[in-house]
């Protein structure tokens, strides 16, 4: 009988125990200021050489993508990936100059709403950024296979034996009229 009292208070204690820790930790989030305007440009700060690189790789594979013959098979599709990719690394670029913009903006205003909102979009900067990296390692993938065709195609064609210089052409007769018979 005490033992079945015990369990009974025990788990009458368990539920407000976890009411407790829920509702003190729920109180602590309520005082939490956020992030800080300092963290937040420190934050952008470090995004701004990781997209420089990101930038200079994208040239660097444009010079490649341009010096492929655009008659290679499978080239054309390869060069759209290439130019989305580079489109997105462009929106990427647009919208860090965005967060400099709008973080000096809800500084101004102490904003702290927007501050938060501009902590997730540095987040989500930090994802596109990691993202448009994994892409310009498939891409230069792709496009060293094109330069390898490119460069065979040119052997090959530099192997193969002169063609044969064409016939001369045979001369041509002039017609002339036979002479009719009376």
């Amino acid at each position: 009988m005490l033992k079945s009292v015990l369990v009974v208070s025990r788990l009458r204690i368990v539920p407000f125990s976890i009411a407790l820790l829920v509702g003190a930790g729920l109180s602590a989030g309520c005082r939490k200021s956020g992030p800080s305007g300092d963290s937040l440009k420190q934050s952008i700060a470090t995004l701004k050489p990781q997209y420089e690189e990101a930038k200079r790789r994208f040239m660097d594979l444009r010079q490649r993508v341009d010096g492929i013959p655009p008659n290679l098979e499978g080239f054309g599709e390869a060069r759209a990936r290439f130019s989305e990719a580079d489109e997105a690394r462009g929106v990427t670029e647009y919208r860090l100059v965005s967060l400099t913009e709008r973080l000096d903006a809800a500084l101004k205003a102490n904003n702290r709403e927007e501050l938060q909102l501009i902590a997730q979009d540095i987040t989500a900067a930090q994802d596109d950024i990691r993202r448009i990296d994994d892409v310009h390692t498939k891409l230069l993938h792709e496009i060293m296979s094109f330069e390898r065709q490119a460069r065979m195609a040119k052997a090959a064609a530099a192997a193969a034996p002169p063609p044969a210089p064409a016939p001369p052409p045979a001369p041509v007769t002039a017609k002339t009229k036979r002479p009719k018979s009376h």
